[in-house]
């Protein structure tokens, strides 16, 4: 019990502590985004002196596709968590849509982007739910499309009970490529 009370306590205690980012009063709502993401001379460090990125130029058009590879410690997911806003840059600018990231309502960056991590985590519940979670009121005609968009529509309706199949605890039914079709079906959801 005591083990457990100090545990708690200190998660608590990280969780109730103020965010480093912060809206502003003037912050707007990213409203119906084309999606162009820009960024502009983008540096971004965890601690002083130690830099992972490094003037970074990139435009990413809407509709398009990038892929980034990279040895580990190069700096991908560090500028995935960018764009997300998790962090701002040390020097440089990001913007969707002309509109600078900082002058955009967090929630509102982050309620308009999806992101699929190489591991992915699926719940011991049904392929459905699964594709659902985090979009309270879909309908069902809105997981099979976008399951469809993910291409993982044909494997889940080979299965056993299709959208209602069991995944298991972290999807263990699943292949490595089922699983992050599901996840990318969430994504687009």
């Amino acid at each position: 019990y005591q083990q457990s009370s100090t545990a708690a306590e200190r998660v608590f205690s990280i969780m109730n502590m103020p965010s480093e980012l912060s809206d502003h009063d003037r912050s707007v709502e990213l409203e119906n985004p084309k999606g162009r993401i820009e960024l502009t001379d983008v540096s971004f460090s965890y601690q002083a002196g130690e830099r992972i990125l490094k003037n970074v130029n990139l435009t990413i058009e809407p509709g398009t596709m990038l892929g980034v590879v990279g040895q580990t410690g190069a700096g991908k997911s560090t500028l995935v968590s960018l764009v997300c806003r998790f962090y701002d840059p040390t020097s440089g600018r990001i913007t969707i849509d002309g509109f600078d990231l900082q002058d955009i309502k967090t929630q509102s960056i982050r309620s308009n982007i999806g992101m699929v991590l190489q591991d992915t985590f699926l719940f011991a519940r049904t392929i459905r739910e699964n594709i659902a979670y985090g979009t309270p009121g879909v309908t069902d005609r809105q997981i099979i499309e976008a399951a469809k968009a993910a291409n993982a529509h044909e494997f889940i309706m080979n299965l056993p009970d299709g959208y209602d199949n069991e995944v298991g605890e972290r999807g263990v039914t699943l292949s490595g490529g089922e699983k992050q079709r599901i996840s990318i079906a969430r994504a687009i959801l």
